[in-house]
């Protein structure tokens, strides 16, 4: 075709440049993997006289010295130090969430990153990454040595109850702990007593926790004034003998996500089941920590909630070496009582408190602990458990073997014999492998956590 006659005229001013985008938004926890469960109770630990920490699996069977098999070591390069006094990880707790037919779990925990002091940060992993959230740190000054995840909170104490260092002797949440802001709340419901920490010396402490959430309407797992409640469980030092006021029961307020009351209630060992497997004797003055709470509930489950707890069999001056000596895993007995007169409140930390323990003259009943399996000793440790639909198993590992010789030989492959019965009176069976109905087609999900609705008062 011709040409036009008159040329159109470029444009004087050049077109200009896009205007530039903005890098999306890192947010802490995305991009970390759902960990890859198995019905088993984990921990995160440091392996003694090793520099790192791991996340392992408890299996229930005693291999050489271990009861644990290692899945990874928590990524991000951290180092401890021999002695415990360069980054150290702990707090453990996993959340649950149900998305697409299935329950989503990730870890968390908490990281001191600077060695040896200074306020830890949140953080969640897989096994390629750790992610901390940098908008704010914890508010205790000590590293969180107990945590739970209930809900969307993470709660967390420092163990040892210190009550010089700030945030000692309370328990403190973090709301929201799955979006991308977090809030770190300094509200304050209630604080401990310091009498019920000191008996076994200034180590004393309950050194994990774990969440027991009842059905809504019901009152038939911890027996009290308030149906459907919510619950944190913990072990306190204890000496192996005898009854003690060892078990910690803190009261949670649904609407505010906050700790408003606790009870010390007392607490005997049944190690019925330990002696028939070949345990050896502990003298009743031996005193350990339980360092790992755990509990399996899952979503679609008609079965009642199994509380677990296992015991570090140290007492601070040393740890028994041979594995007939370990004092091992014990399972909480639910349904027992906590009368009106045995909670205390309050939110001022006394020395010289009136709060009670929760005693005979109070009607307080006696909870037992009864011996499920052998656990390895461990120290700097940290216990939780994965969620699923409905119960892969009826029992948290495989079938549990009789405890090995004091000197045990190497790891026998093949099946394993079942344990011999117990030659006293057989405790509560938790073994029974009959699986409970499957999950309907649209299962019930986990009720998502209230947000605080009110300003929560600040400690002082």
């Amino acid at each position: 075709a011709a040409p036009t006659a008159t040329p159109t005229a470029p444009t004087l001013a050049p077109t200009l440049a896009p205007s530039l985008t903005h890098s999306p938004t890192v947010v802490w926890n995305d991009g970390i993997g759902d960990f890859a469960c198995t019905e088993r109770l984990l921990q995160v630990l440091k392996p003694e006289g090793e520099d790192n920490f791991d996340v392992v699996e408890y299996s229930g069977q005693v291999v050489g010295a271990t009861t644990f098999n290692m899945l990874y070591p928590i990524p991000g390069g951290l180092t401890p130090g021999l002695n415990n006094a360069g980054q150290l990880a702990n707090g453990f707790a996993m959340h649950h969430a149900v998305a697409n037919g299935a329950v989503v779990n990730t870890p968390h925990v908490a990281v001191q990153k600077t060695a040896g002091s200074g306020k830890a940060q949140l953080c969640v992993f897989d096994s390629t990454r750790l992610s901390c959230y940098l908008g704010k740190t914890f508010v205790t000054d000590t590293l969180p040595t107990a945590a739970a995840i209930i809900g969307d909170t993470y709660f967390y104490a420092d163990g040892s109850m210190v009550a010089g260092s700030f945030g000692g002797r309370r328990i403190w949440a973090v709301h929201n702990v799955s979006k991308p802001n977090p809030f770190f709340s300094t509200g304050v419901s209630v604080s401990f007593d310091p009498k019920f920490f000191t008996e076994h010396g200034t180590s004393t402490g309950v050194y994990d926790f774990t969440g027991l959430v009842e059905t809504p309407g019901t009152n038939d797992w911890i027996v009290d004034d308030t149906a459907g409640g919510a619950y944190l469980v913990g072990v306190i030092t204890r000496a192996w003998g005898g009854e003690a006021y060892a078990l910690l029961v803190v009261g949670i307020d649904a609407a505010r996500m906050l700790p408003t009351r606790y009870a010390v209630i007392r607490n005997v060992l049944d190690v019925a089941a330990r002696a028939a497997a070949g345990g050896q004797a502990i003298p009743d003055t031996e005193v350990s920590h339980f360092g790992a709470a755990y509990t399996i509930s899952n979503v679609a489950s008609t079965a009642a909630p199994r509380l677990y707890f296992s015991a570090n069999t140290q007492n601070g001056l040393g740890a028994a070496a041979a594995t007939t000596k370990w004092w091992g895993v014990f399972q909480l007995d639910l349904g027992f009582g906590v009368p009106d007169a045995c909670w205390n409140s309050g939110n001022s930390i006394r020395r010289n408190s009136k709060d009670f323990l929760c005693s005979s003259e109070r009607n307080g009943t006696v909870t037992t602990l009864r011996w499920i399996e052998p656990s390895s000793k461990t120290n700097y440790n940290d216990g939780a458990s994965c969620q699923f639909l409905y119960d892969p198993t009826a029992t948290p590992t495989g079938t549990p073997s009789q405890l090995p010789t004091a000197s045990p030989t190497a790891a026998p492959s093949g099946s394993h014999a079942p344990s011999p019965a117990p030659t006293s009176q057989p405790s509560k069976s938790t073994t029974s492998m009959k699986p409970t109905a499957p999950p309907t087609d649209s299962p019930t999900e986990t009720p998502t956590t209230a947000t605080p609705t009110e300003t929560p008062t600040t400690a002082t």
